[in-house]
C-alpha cells in the first residue's frame, strides 16, 4: 500500500513537532486502517517511510515542502475559492484530477474541486474548521 498524504506547509510546525508527526503518523494511520482490514497489524508491514513537508523542504529544496516548488500559492488560493477549471459548461458536472487544479499534485485538483462543489451547493466548508490548517 502506498499512501499519499497532504500535510501543512513545512513552516506550520516546529522541527520538534515534525519529529512527533514522523514518529506517530504511520502508527495512527495503521490503527485506523485496521478498523477496515483487521489483519493489517505491524507484523504484516514489510517497511514504512513517511516524508513530511518539512522533510521534503530540507532534502530536496522544495520550499514549504510544496511539490510545485512554492508556486501553488500563486494560483491555489484564487482557484480554491472560485473553482476555476473545475466547473464545466454543463451545470453540476465538475472536472477534477491531476491536471485540473494546477500545481502538479495529483489530488490537489480533487480537493479544490470538492471546495468548488461545496461552494456551489451551499455545503459546509469543513476545511475551515479551527482544527485544520489546510
Amino acid at each position: 500500500m502506498n499512501g499519499w498524504f497532504f500535510f501543512p506547509r513545512a513552516s506550520c510546525l516546529t522541527p520538534e513537532e515534525w519529529d512527533e508527526v514522523r514518529c506517530t503518523y504511520n502508527h495512527r494511520f495503521l490503527d485506523l486502517w485496521r478498523e477496515y482490514a483487521p489483519n493489517m497489524t505491524p507484523e504484516n508491514v514489510i517497511a514504512q517511510k513517511l516524508y513530511t513537508s518539512f522533510d521534503i523542504e530540507k532534502k530536496i529544496a522544495m520550499p514549504e515542502g510544496d511539490f510545485s516548488h512554492g508556486r501553488t500559492g500563486a494560483y491555489g488560493a484564487e482557484m480554491a475559492g472560485r473553482g476555476y477549471r473545475f466547473r464545466t459548461e454543463i451545470p453540476g458536472l465538475y472536472l477534477c484530477g491531476a491536471s485540473a487544479g494546477g500545481g502538479g499534485i495529483s489530488t490537489a485538483g480533487c480537493y479544490n474541486c470538492f471546495k468548488a462543489i461545496c461552494h456551489d451547493l451551499g455545503l459546509p466548508k469543513i476545511w475551515q474548521q479551527p482544527c485544520r490548517d489546510y
